[in-house]
């Protein structure tokens, strides 16, 4: 059976899972919105605005080695226990400021809107610099 797939250049076990994208017209019509935002950064900057992009990595594990990594020497790769000890998760949170390439980020306690309100990167660089529009969904 494997010379037969083999010649036939077939491979059973693997397999790719893709999405067709379903684009309708409520999200083209946000899209163009985002992207004007990008489009007009500088334009907008200069009327005191500011164009941020943010982003979140929610739920991301915590962990830690059992044991330090053995380093690699001459003749022996680099080591590392496979085992680990689990912290917990947090939500890491990610803003850029469009017009300049600047990014900040902080990881969340918790994942709420009170959390994001209250965190470093809208306290230092996102509030109290002109009018502020956000577009979370």
């Amino acid at each position: 059976m494997a010379c037969i797939l083999a010649a036939a250049s077939l491979q059973p076990h693997r397999s790719r899972y893709w999405k067709t994208a379903t684009i309708d017209e409520q999200f083209i019509q946000r899209a163009a919105k985002i992207l004007w935002c990008y489009e007009q950064g500088e334009w907008l900057s200069q009327r005191g605005e500011m164009v941020i992009c943010l982003d979140e990595k929610p739920n991301i594990q915590a962990l830690s080695r059992i044991a330090p990594k053995q380093l690699m020497g001459p003749g022996r790769i680099e080591r590392r226990e496979f085992e680990y000890k689990r912290h917990g998760t947090t939500t890491f949170l990610v803003s850029l400021d469009v017009l300049d390439g600047t990014m900040w980020g902080c990881c969340l306690a918790r994942n709420d809107l009170s959390e994001w309100s209250q965190s470093r990167v809208f306290a230092s660089h996102c509030w109290g610099h002109g009018e502020n529009r956000a577009g979370l969904q």
